[in-house]
């Protein structure tokens, strides 16, 4: 076995230094940054994991599990994001063309009211003129009934009257 010395940050801050330098350079805007610093930071740890592994085989080998695993739940989380940001911009598209259709639906059916409101008026109309007719013509018939009653009271009158004279005249 070869023994090295164990990494220190004097071992390290050289190419610290050397990857610092690349980051302003690199993109101007915040993502270009993130993405930057990601890769500095992931060939920072990858530096770490080795020089740790240079020490230690078996903390090395631990170490790169656990790199392993985190990266696969940084890119599952990277994918249920994505998906996430998929299924809301899918949902914002369904529900502005639901609201286009409930417009027309509403113009639709605004129109459908003012047609029946026109139709309920014209009804009311229409009674209203069958109303008045009806009672116009039980007015008619009221007075018809009335002049006929008088006329058959008169008569009736006539009647008992020539009848009396009849019998007055019999006795």
């Amino acid at each position: 076995h070869l023994r090295t010395p164990p990494a220190t940050f004097t071992l390290f801050h050289p190419t610290q230094k050397v990857r610092l330098l690349r980051v302003p350079g690199a993109a101007a805007q915040g993502t270009g940054k993130r993405i930057s610093c990601c890769s500095l930071c992931c060939s920072s740890a990858d530096e770490l994991i080795r020089q740790t592994t240079v020490s230690c085989a078996e903390r090395g080998l631990l170490l790169l599990r656990v790199r392993d695993e985190l990266q696969l739940t940084l890119a599952a989380y990277q994918a249920l994001y994505e998906s996430s940001v998929a299924f809301g911009v899918r949902k914002a598209l369904q529900a502005e063309q639901g609201k286009a259709h409930l417009e027309e639906r509403i113009a639709e059916l605004e129109e459908e009211k003012k047609e029946l409101e026109k139709q309920v008026s014209e009804e009311k109309a229409k009674c209203e003129a069958i109303e008045k007719q009806e009672t116009e013509r039980r007015e008619i018939e009221e007075k018809k009934h009335s002049e006929e009653v008088l006329f058959l009271k008169r008569t009736n009158q006539q009647l008992k009257a020539q009848l009396e004279c009849i019998i007055a005249a019999k006795n």
